[in-house]
């Protein structure tokens, strides 16, 4: 384990919508630009007008500052909809999927130390008779992720995706990349396949199903050499108790360049109007993004941006 640490605590749940500026930035001072890619399950049409009450608006307002909120020029990808398709949906798993790989080094969150079976979760997992996990594993996939189901068994529903995002990076030019959940997956393959000289300064995946070995073996060549490639500076945010990450921390290949942290959503938060506290997802992209690593990366970002 890394003795890398994150000190300083989240801001609370309850948060005042901030002054945007216009452009998204103060006088002199260039916009920084985002892109947000969602996963499976969201529809939502939000805008660089509103999207301070998107799943991503709320994250982002826990975590940073109303100074450096004020200098996002936030996009949204225009993949969604594709998932509407009524297209082959993948088979369900009739064969075992490999075994998980070890996991990476990674960062652990000191705010929100995860509990003492999440950390024992790979232990018991790996112990468990192969029949008995990948029948958990197959009943989750069929169950509760029809769009991933999609992804992995339509190509034309694959691409399309990719090439909506490939599209949003070439409008935007983001110097950030957000990618949620499925978004993750589908963020690395358009980033793998953009001709863009000048690649994102920071990219921040949260949730990702980057563990699961189905879909570390669905990588295309392209992706796969990005994967091990640092083209920009890379944090991947896991929650243990997500089953979406498979309650683990990605191995380190293919992952080469991703920087894990360790953070722990599946908790009671106090907020100044409750200060009792409030049981939070762990997998909604509103409670991952609100952790204080990603104030300190998309700030180091906009020094560069200031020069």
């Amino acid at each position: 384990m890394s003795a890398e640490t994150i000190a300083s605590r989240p801001v609370g749940d309850v948060i005042k919508t901030p002054t945007i500026v216009e452009q998204g930035c103060g006088p002199g001072e260039p916009p920084i630009r985002v892109l947000c890619v969602e996963g499976d399950g969201k529809r939502s049409a939000w805008s660089s007008k509103d999207w301070v009450d998107s799943e991503f608006g709320i994250g982002l307002g826990r975590s940073l500052g109303p100074d450096l909120l004020a200098r996002l020029d936030v996009h949204f990808s225009s993949h969604t909809h594709v998932f509407d398709s009524k297209g082959t949906l993948a088979p369900r798993p009739d064969r075992p999927d490999g075994p998980f790989q070890r996991p990476a080094r990674f960062t652990q969150c000191e705010c929100c130390r995860p509990r003492l079976w999440h950390l024992l979760y790979e232990g018991l997992h790996n112990q468990l008779p192969g029949w008995l996990r990948n029948a958990g594993y197959r009943a989750f996939v069929s169950l509760f992720l029809k769009d991933v189901r999609l992804f992995m068994g339509d190509a034309s529903v694959r691409e399309a995706a990719i090439a909506h995002v490939l599209a949003d990076l070439d409008r935007v030019r983001p110097q950030v990349v957000i990618a949620h959940s499925l978004g993750a997956v589908i963020a690395v393959e358009a980033l793998a396949q953009s001709d863009w000289a000048d690649s994102p300064q920071l990219l921040v995946t949260a949730g990702a199903p980057f563990s699961w070995p189905r879909f570390i073996d669905s990588w295309s060549p392209v992706a796969a050499a990005w994967l091990a490639a640092k083209r920009c500076e890379w944090w991947n945010i896991v929650d243990l108790s997500d089953e979406v990450t498979a309650n683990r921390v990605p191995p380190e290949f293919p992952y080469v360049a991703a920087r894990h942290v360790v953070v722990n959503n599946d908790r009671l938060v106090p907020n100044p109007a409750n200060t009792v506290g409030r049981h939070t997802s762990n997998h909604r992209a509103r409670d991952y993004l609100r952790h204080p690593k990603l104030s300190e990366a998309i700030g180091a970002v906009r020094q560069v941006a200031v020069g």
